[in-house]
């Protein structure tokens, strides 16, 4: 199989964390978690790999890291910050989508990307397999990743009902990662939350057109290893390695942290008892657009 970045990409909260545990688990791949976070949780926190090990002390992540600041002469709290300065949906939608030119922007867009470049070529190496699955999700990230290899990226665009998403934003989880406080993942407010999966969506599909680019409906193809085998069937007739599958993900679910193989999937619909009727009727009026484009009922 040629070098590939699998790409999952959509709004937060849809599963991710899931699916390519999934994919890990049946295909000769790694799993790397979520990149976009990797520089700020897993290396400068120092928080858990889904190993059990501090993504500093990881077997996996330690000479991955190591190798790259030395080549890039950089330190983890700078590549963070540049990054932080090209790396946002704002800055996606201003210059990418509306095409505002900056060549400070462009400038450091650059820089970041090389970084990643070298990132992406030294995890093909460690982990010698040449499948990487990178649940990021940011359609930022996604942009730039893509932008950077044309001919290696598949996108699964993964979209889940926006009643579960925004009732997992109201829902405290959490992040067993954080081993030395108590820590929740995000919480927000429905009206926000409702927004945010229209745009994160609707940023997400930019992409058709510009690479491989799939949709997965998270409630149709994540019911089974088998239905989610049927719907990407060419990711494993391609997969000749029978190399086993590795997981060191930084970041996203912390259903992650010390995983288990022949993982049992399950959707998860506790929206449809647990949400008011008001917060799920106003969802569904501001989300409607692009639920009858997915194919989701209003009802």
């Amino acid at each position: 199989m040629d070098k590939k970045i699998v790409l999952i990409s959509g709004a937060t909260r849809s599963g991710s964390t899931v699916m390519e545990m999934v994919l890990t688990d049946q295909l000769p791949s790694i799993g790397i978690g979520e990149v976009k976070c990797s520089w700020q949780r897993g290396f400068k926190r120092n928080e858990l790999c889904s190993c059990g090990s501090p993504g500093k002390e990881c077997s996996f992540w330690q000479p991955v890291l190591t190798e790259l600041l030395q080549r890039t002469g950089k330190t983890v709290e700078e590549i963070e910050a540049l990054r932080f300065s090209v790396e946002r949906n704002r800055y996606f939608v201003m210059h990418r989508l509306l095409k505002i030119p900056s060549s400070r922007y462009a400038a450091r867009r650059q820089e970041y990307a090389e970084i990643l470049r070298t990132l992406y070529g030294l995890i093909w190496e460690q982990s010698g397999r040449n499948l990487i699955i990178d649940g990021s999700k940011d359609p930022a990230h996604v942009d730039l990743v893509t932008e950077l290899f044309p001919d290696k990226t598949i996108v699964l665009h993964l979209i889940r009902d926006p009643r579960g998403f925004v009732f997992s934003y109201l829902t405290p989880k959490r992040r067993t990662e954080v081993t030395w406080k108590e820590e929740f993942m995000d919480k927000r407010g429905p009206f926000k939350s409702a927004l945010l999966w229209m745009a994160l969506n609707v940023f997400t599909e930019s992409q058709r057109g510009r690479t491989d680019y799939r949709q997965i409906i998270y409630e149709r193809d994540l019911v089974s290893v088998e239905q989610l085998k049927s719907t990407v069937d060419d990711l494993f007739a391609a997969a000749e390695d029978e190399s086993e599958g590795l997981l060191h993900s930084i970041s996203g679910n912390p259903v992650r942290i010390g995983r288990s193989k022949d993982l049992k999937l399950s959707i998860d619909e506790r929206w449809r008892t647990g949400m008011k009727p008001g917060v799920r009727a106003m969802v569904t009026a501001l989300c409607s657009p692009l639920m009858r484009r997915y194919g989701y009922k209003l009802s």
